[in-house]
């Protein structure tokens, strides 16, 4: 959006009414007039300020991303965690299973 500001915008403006010297012919069809206006508009002497807009815009987004980012290497991280938490509490069942064999055994 702050980038589309260092571009000049055109715009067509324009009205439709009734007009009549006299009551009796104002809702008759030659009653009817109305104006069209182009324009446009270019801020070019506000051009540094939406330039620096601009790269404020820019580096927002970037920090964006790069918060995305570290919230899914966070998650990772997180993910990566729990399932070698996992998998060693599968083998310490698994040894303890085997322990209580071997001590049923004796």
């Amino acid at each position: 959006m702050a980038e589309t500001q260092l571009y000049p915008a055109f715009f067509l403006s324009g009205s439709l009414g009734l007009q009549s010297d006299t009551a009796s012919d104002l809702f008759s069809i030659n009653s009817w007039t109305g104006s069209l206006m182009p324009g446009f508009s270019w801020p070019i002497l506000n051009y540094g300020r939406l330039k620096n807009n601009v790269r404020v815009q820019d580096a927002a987004f970037q920090e964006a991303i790069l918060n995305y980012q570290n919230t899914v290497l966070v998650a990772t991280n997180e993910v990566e965690s729990s399932l070698a938490g996992f998998l060693g509490t599968q083998k310490q069942v698994k040894y303890l299973k085997a322990s209580a064999k071997s001590a049923k055994r004796s």
